[in-house]
């Protein structure tokens, strides 16, 4: 009747033909969609995936104690006159980019205004840019201890990513190693400070950071880092295959 409805059809519409025409999956389908959801969020592997890896929430039996959770804020910056600039300090720029099929991350270093080094790293092409931005700054916390940076600050223009980091009990396999590299970096006295960004708003890391995500996207030559596909890419996966069936 739902199906009968929204296509104005005579109520003595066949299902068949009503469901056609309202553009709606047949419901046998639809279980089987949800059939198939299931199974990879439980951890199985679908050869419509090409036996490809989920990436599943860690064991909350993994997440830290309480008391041992780190508490993590970031600001807000709209303009370049408001990064603040001090000689002792580094500013990390993240960020993330889907272009032509391709999904890369970048971040460049800065100090005193001035561009140090930028790096920018290729991720396989199911992935998606919430988990560019999010690989995008667990790299850069891995800069900050290998350089021992005292005083680090990053930003990055995914308010999301940085929301999903300030989350104490989160799940997110990424976000539990910025955590668990927060810590190390805490332990040996560095600082370190999260800020949100405006995006193409003429800042000048965090353009060249997009610039350098971008790079990595298209590039032949970077090896992917990262190959564990989002669960939003499995439902259009399988959303494809009903489609076509």
């Amino acid at each position: 009747m739902f199906a009968i409805k929204i296509c104005r059809a005579h109520r003595t519409t066949s299902i068949t033909a009503s469901v056609v025409l309202a553009g709606i999956i047949p419901l046998d389908l639809r279980i089987k969609e949800h059939a198939h959801q299931y199974e990879i969020k439980r951890g199985k592997t679908l050869d419509l995936l090409n036996s490809q890896k989920i990436e599943g929430k860690i064991s909350s039996f993994t997440l830290p104690h309480p008391a041992e959770t780190v508490n993590i804020r970031f600001s807000l910056i709209t303009s370049q006159e408001e990064i603040r600039e001090d000689i002792e300090s580094f500013n990390y720029y993240t960020n993330g980019s889907k272009l032509n099929g391709g999904v890369g991350c970048g971040i460049s270093r800065w100090k005193n205004g001035v561009e140090i080094s930028g790096n920018n790293f290729k991720l396989t092409h199911y992935c998606s840019v919430y988990q560019a931005e999010l690989l995008a700054i667990f790299k850069a916390t891995e800069i900050i201890i290998h350089e021992n940076d005292l005083n680090s600050s990053i930003y990055s223009d995914s308010r999301s990513s940085l929301e999903e980091i300030s989350n104490s009990k989160t799940e997110h396999p990424i976000v539990y190693k910025i955590h668990e590299n927060i810590k190390e970096i805490k332990r040996c006295n560095q600082h370190i400070r999260f800020y949100w960004v405006k995006a193409h708003n003429s800042i000048l890391g965090n353009e060249r950071a997009d610039e350098l995500a971008k790079e990595g996207a298209l590039s032949n030559e970077l090896i992917p880092i990262y190959d564990s596909f989002p669960i939003s890419y499995a439902r259009n996966s399988i959303r494809a295959a009903t489609i076509e069936t």
